[in-house]
C-alpha cells in the first residue's frame, strides 16, 4: 500500500499538484483490499477492479482549487476512458443542466451525504446507466429535485451489479408522480442505509430482481416499493427488504412480487392509505400469470393505517407466507378496517401473527371470497 504520509496525484492527471492529504486518503480508501487495485465495497465484497491501486481516478469539484474536474459528466467520461474506476465528488451542490450518463465499472463517493448534493433543479434531467452496463455504485450523495415522471432520478436501464450506499433522496417528483430509483430490466441491485422522503416512488421495478434492500427510511407520496402491475412477468422478483421503515399515503409496498422476503421491517405510521382497495402492503399477483408470488413477511410491524384500509390486502395471490408479524387494520370508524384481506388467494399461510382489526365492521383475518379458502393456512 502507499505511504499515507504524502499527497498523491493519480496517473494520467495533466494537474500535477496534490489533490488530497495524507488524513482524507485513508478514509478513502479504507475500503481498498491489500490485493493492489481492487476495490472492495462495505463487507468484503469486491466491486470491481480499477488496475490502478488508488481509491479514486478522478475529482470533482466546485472549481479548480477543490479537483481537477467542475463537470461530473467529464470526471465519468475520463474514468471511462481508463475502463472504470472511482469519482470523488467534493463538498458542494451541483446543479445538473443536461443528463449524466453512468457507464461500467465506475463508483461515484461523495465526501458527505448532506453535502454532497447533485440538484436536478426541479427539470426532467436525471441520471442514467449505460444500457447494459455493470458494476456501478453510489456513496455519500444526496440527489434531489428530480421531476422526471417516466424514468425518475436514477435510471437503471438493463443495468446489474448496482450499489447504492448512504445515499439520500428528496423531492423527486412532479406532484404525486416520480421516482427516487427506476429499475427496468435490471439486476443485482444493492440499497443499503439510504433515505427518501418527499418523493412520489423511492423505487418501481419492471422485469428486475434480485435486489436487496437494508436500513431504508423512506417517506413516499406514492407507491414506496412498486413491482409493475398487469402483463405477467413484469415486476420485482427476489427481492430481500429488511431493517427497513417504510411511510406512503398510498402503499407501502404494492404491485407484483414474487420469490420475495421481507423482514423485520415497520410499514406505516398512521398513514392514510389511498382507496378503499388499497392497503399499506397491497400485493397483486396478476390473474393470468402462470408463476406463484411466494412470497414471506416475517416479524415485520403494521402501525394503524387510515379509516377505511387494511393493514394487508392480498388479491389474487399464490404461496405467500405471514408469520410472526404485528399486523393492525384501519383506524376505528368506517368500514374496511381489516387488519389482512385476501381476495382471490390460494396457498397461504398465515401463521403465529398478531392480527387487530381497526374496529367494527372489520376483521381480524377476511377471506372474502371462496377461492380464497382453497389451501389458505391460519394458526
Amino acid at each position: 500500500m502507499d505511504n499515507f504520509g504524502t499527497t498523491y496525484t493519480p496517473n494520467g492527471f495533466a494537474n500535477s499538484s496534490p489533490l488530497v492529504g495524507a488524513q482524507d486518503w485513508q478514509t478513502l480508501t479504507r475500503y481498498i483490499d491489500n490485493r493492489v487495485g481492487e476495490i472492495v465495497r462495505p463487507g468484503g465484497l469486491s466491486y470491481y477492479n480499477t488496475g490502478a491501486g488508488r481509491g479514486y481516478q478522478a475529482v470533482v469539484g466546485m472549481n479548480q482549487a477543490q479537483g481537477v474536474f467542475t463537470n461530473i459528466q467529464s470526471a465519468i467520461n475520463y474514468v471511462n476512458t481508463l475502463g472504470g474506476g472511482e469519482i470523488l465528488i467534493q463538498t458542494g451542490t451541483y446543479v445538473i443542466s443536461s443528463n449524466l450518463t453512468l457507464f461500467s465499472n465506475i463508483y461515484i463517493r461523495g465526501i458527505s451525504q448532506n453535502n454532497c448534493v447533485i440538484d436536478f433543479n426541479n427539470g426532467t434531467n436525471n441520471l442514467s446507466t449505460s444500457s447494459l452496463g455493470s458494476n456501478m455504485g453510489f456513496n455519500n450523495l444526496s440527489f434531489i429535485n428530480c421531476t422526471n415522471t417516466t424514468t425518475g432520478a436514477i435510471f437503471l436501464n438493463q443495468a446489474n451489479q448496482v450499489y447504492f450506499s448512504n445515499c439520500k433522496f428528496t423531492s423527486n417528483r412532479s406532484g404525486t408522480q416520480g421516482y427516487d430509483i427506476y429499475a427496468s430490466s435490471s439486476q443485482n441491485i444493492q440499497i443499503e442505509h439510504c433515505s427518501g422522503t418527499d418523493s412520489a416512488t423511492f423505487f418501481y421495478g419492471s422485469s428486475s430482481g434480485t435486489i436487496r434492500i437494508n436500513d431504508l427510511t423512506s417517506y413516499s407520496l406514492n407507491n414506496t416499493l412498486w413491482g409493475r402491475e398487469g402483463t405477467p412477468g413484469l415486476g420485482i422478483t427476489k427481492m430481500i427488504l429488511s431493517s427497513s421503515y417504510l411511510d406512503s399515503p398510498t402503499s407501502c409496498v404494492f404491485g407484483y412480487f414474487s420469490q420475495s422476503q421481507f423482514e423485520n421491517n415497520k410499514f406505516g405510521d398512521d398513514v392514510q392509505i389511498g382507496t378503499p382497495s388499497d392497503a399499506t402492503v397491497h400485493i397483486i399477483k396478476h390473474p393470468n400469470s402462470t408463476s406463484a408470488a411466494n412470497c414471506t413477511f416475517i416479524g415485520n410491524i403494521w402501525s394503524k393505517s387510515d379509516t377505511g384500509k387494511q393493514g394487508v390486502l392480498l388479491g389474487t395471490c399464490t404461496g405467500m407466507g405471514f408469520f410472526t408479524n404485528q399486523i393492525s387494520g384501519g383506524q376505528p370508524g368506517g368500514t374496511g378496517n381489516d387488519g389482512f384481506k385476501l381476495i382471490g388467494c390460494k396457498q397461504c399461510f398465515i401463521i403465529g401473527n398478531q392480527v387487530t382489526r381497526g374496529g367494527t365492521p372489520a376483521y381480524a383475518i377476511n377471506i372474502s371470497d371462496a377461492a380464497s379458502g382453497t389451501n389458505v393456512v391460519i394458526g
